[in-house]
């Protein structure tokens, strides 16, 4: 089970594509759009704030060359997301991010096995390959189109995921 997370997590977000427009149609009814829009930027800066931690916690059995590449990946994922963020217009585009950025990190994890440069190639290609598969599926939909930029924010926070993950992971000595 655990090899295939993150497939499980890809499929998740295909079947997204189905229920996540009413969902937040439905949002909006109860809340305003600035309030839907500050519970995601909330979520995403917890979320940075928990990898913040578990990359100090990590710092704990690295070396300072180690230590320098994981705070270099873990502040341009950050910044990657924060430019990312800035740029989307609509909630549900930024919840996309960060489902996106778990995919990326769920399949680091399940390759953590692996060292290099493969690894990282390894888990963008999932991520790229389940974004292009929401495209198309969300341009079949009556009321949805497809979007090519949506396969480039996408992959940008898959890789942001990849990164943060394996800025955290534990090595041990």
């Amino acid at each position: 089970m655990q090899r295939h997370f993150s497939i499980i997590w890809g499929i998740l977000i295909l079947s997204s594509a189905f229920y996540a427009r009413p969902l937040y149609r439905a949002l909006l009814l109860v809340f305003p759009r600035q309030y839907v829009t500050l519970i995601v930027a909330l979520l995403i800066c917890g979320a940075a704030f928990l990898l913040g931690v578990a990359l100090f916690k990590s710092f704990l059995v690295l070396e300072k060359k180690e230590i320098f590449f994981r705070l270099l990946q873990f502040f341009l994922a950050l910044a990657a997301i924060i430019i990312v963020f800035l740029n989307l217009d609509l909630p549900e585009e930024k919840i996309h991010l960060i489902l996106y950025a778990l995919l990326g990190a769920f399949r680091s994890y399940e390759l953590k096995e692996e060292a290099g440069i493969k690894s990282y190639l390894k888990a963008a290609a999932l991520v790229l390959g389940f974004s292009i598969c929401s495209e198309l599926i969300q341009a079949l939909l009556p009321d949805r189109f497809g979007d090519p930029r949506d396969v480039v924010v996408d992959l940008l926070s898959g890789i942001s995921g990849i990164l943060f993950y394996n800025s955290i992971k534990c090595t041990s000595r």
